[in-house]
């Protein structure tokens, strides 16, 4: 009867795990995009942190030093390719309307475009802002995750090693592989 009853609190208990845990999930996943690029940032980023480290910087600062710096290696390019590209839409129009480029009915319709468009961004600034404030957010949110996977990343990988049921040399491997094919598609 004792053993009985064991069984079914440790059913009971699985059941309730599972069912919480896939409340949690279901809580994370508007931020799984987000959690994915912080992890990505942070395996990319392992490598300088460990550089960092036999250099004699604290781990704080290392892990800090790697954000800032994959921040900067990808708003930076990003936002040269944007204004690159506005500055050449800018350029183009300029020529189109000056006469020195085809005929007037191409001119005609960039500028009937140039108006559509602005008159959808006047009518969706408030969308807009929205969307720049929740990227903002999950910008803030990813480069938070990113600090702590790049400090922690080694303890937290010992510690799901150890939590999953696979065999610790199996997920050693998995890990290894996973953080392998990472950075083989982002270079």
């Amino acid at each position: 009867m004792l053993e009985c009853n064991n069984r079914f609190e440790d059913r009971a208990f699985l059941l309730l795990l599972a069912g919480v845990s896939l409340a949690f999930l279901w809580m994370l996943r508007p931020f799984f995009d987000v959690i994915f690029w912080g992890i990505v940032i942070a395996l990319l980023s392992t490598p300088v942190y460990d550089a960092l480290q036999r250099r004699s910087m604290g781990r704080n600062l290392a892990a800090l030093t790697c954000v800032i710096l994959s921040l900067v290696l990808i708003i930076v390019p990003c936002a040269y390719i944007f204004y690159t590209f506005i500055n050449e839409v800018a350029n183009l129009y300029g020529r189109l309307t000056s006469g020195g480029y085809g005929p007037e009915v191409i001119t005609q319709k960039l500028s009937e475009l140039a108006v559509k468009v602005s008159g959808l961004v006047a009518r969706n600034t408030v969308a807009l802002g929205g969307s720049t404030v929740n990227f903002l957010v999950d910008l803030c949110i990813m480069l938070y995750l990113a600090f702590f996977l790049v400090r922690d990343g080694k303890q937290l990988r010992v510690l799901l090693i150890r939590a999953l049921p696979f065999g610790d040399h199996r997920e050693d491997l998995l890990f290894a592989k996973f953080a392998e094919v990472l950075r083989a598609t982002v270079k």
